[in-house]
């Protein structure tokens, strides 16, 4: 991986709150957390995007502070299921969000380019670098943003 593709990665998650808050502004709140069947409400989806954040936080902090950890496996809907986000407000799930992803990237900005090679083991996945769980988030961003859409869609049809 080069330095740019890192660099760019860094400026997508940076990005992306604004993105997702614009994306959202003025819906109703039925809208915000409206729940099709299996799926997650919209509230629900910004809540796991703060856990995700929290989580890959914590296993780029592990990998830097001692050899090839061994990661813990999130259970994701049992995190929604805990974090309760049906009963938060959407405005405050999106501050927060987007104050952590801030303060993620900014962290992430100083990673010196040789430890970003540095890994970690997932149980289920294997060896993770630094530089794959900061690349894999901008597509994990947009399969939510995609859900999200997805969700405001069958809100608009029922």
């Amino acid at each position: 991986m080069t330095t740019d593709q890192y660099t760019e990665a860094l400026a997508a998650l940076a990005a992306f709150p604004a993105r997702l808050r614009a994306e959202l502004a003025g819906l109703e709140r039925a809208a915000l957390y409206f729940k099709p069947t299996g799926e997650w409400s919209i509230v629900e989806n910004i809540g796991h995007l703060i856990d995700i954040d929290v989580l890959m936080g914590g296993r780029v902090g592990q990998i830097i502070a001692r050899d090839q950890p061994t990661f813990v496996v999130l259970d994701v809907d049992e995190a929604v299921h805990k974090g309760d986000y049906q009963q938060k407000e959407a405005l405050f799930l999106l501050n927060t969000f987007a104050e952590r992803r801030a303060a993620l990237v900014e962290e992430w900005r100083y990673i010196q380019p040789a430890n970003r090679n540095r890994t970690g083991i997932h149980p289920v996945g294997g060896p993770r670098t630094i530089e794959a769980l900061v690349t894999y988030l901008p597509g994990h961003d947009e399969v939510h943003r995609q859900q999200i859409a997805a969700t405001l869609a069958a809100f608009q049809n029922r």
